[in-house]
């Protein structure tokens, strides 16, 4: 997917329509601090192509 560029620190995983993205880190700041601005920069990208995420389909977890 196009949008991969726009993710500086998280790895995609892409299966047809469905997309996620993973982080790994020992800090907790550090893994929330990379996701929330990877998470921004997949919102501008899609916002700047006419698409829309699907807030009632987005999941966070976090697995330690």
């Amino acid at each position: 997917m196009i949008y991969s560029s726009a993710l500086i620190c998280c790895h995609p995983r892409m299966y047809t329509d469905d997309t996620s993205i993973t982080y790994a880190g020992k800090d907790l700041n550090e893994i929330n601090d990379c996701l929330n601005r990877d998470l921004k920069s997949v919102n501008t990208w899609l916002s700047s192509n006419k698409f829309t995420l699907s807030l009632t389909k987005t999941e966070f977890l976090i697995l330690t």
